[in-house]
């Protein structure tokens, strides 16, 4: 009968046991880790994702309501970021990691003075996620909410 690994016999006297692993069980608990990584990292870069969407939409938000403040002040929606956003020039970047940079939109999708359209360009890792987009009239009161896609299409976001 040979003796184990674990329990060899020595010189010195009987058997003895061996504490700890084995290089095949590292390498197998290495394996399981790494199958169970590539398994979630997909998922986890989508929440993120999902998760920075969510802070681009609130930032639109944010901005209609400054842009409802500046009309009830004012008279007239304002031309450009800086005039809801001081010293942020003609974009305000948005957030901590400055994932989207927002804009007032032109005349050309706005042709009243009673309505406002706001951009949140996507930057950094975010623009694989594609445009944030929010319209408001006023004599309509209606709100259109648009994700922009980077392929050219379009979804609408809800829920705010």
């Amino acid at each position: 009968m040979w003796p184990s690994a674990r329990h060899a016999a020595t010189a010195a006297g009987p058997a003895r046991h061996e504490l700890g692993v084995t290089l095949i069980e590292l390498m197998i608990a290495v394996a399981v880790v790494g199958i169970l990584a590539m398994i979630a990292y997909p998922s986890y870069v989508e929440y993120r994702l999902r998760a920075d969407r969510a802070l681009g939409q609130k930032c639109l938000i944010d901005a209609l309501g400054r842009a409802e403040s500046y009309y009830t002040r004012i008279g007239r929606y304002p031309e450009s970021a800086n005039e809801i956003f001081p010293s942020a020039g003609n974009a305000y970047s948005c957030g901590n990691e400055g994932l989207y940079r927002l804009s007032i939109e032109s005349e050309a999708d706005c042709p009243s003075r009673n309505c406002v359209s706001i951009r949140a360009d996507s930057m950094g890792k975010q623009v694989k996620d594609g445009n944030l987009q929010i319209r408001y009239e006023f004599g309509s009161k209606s709100t259109t909410k648009k994700r922009l896609l980077p392929d050219g299409g379009s979804t609408s976001w809800v829920g705010h």
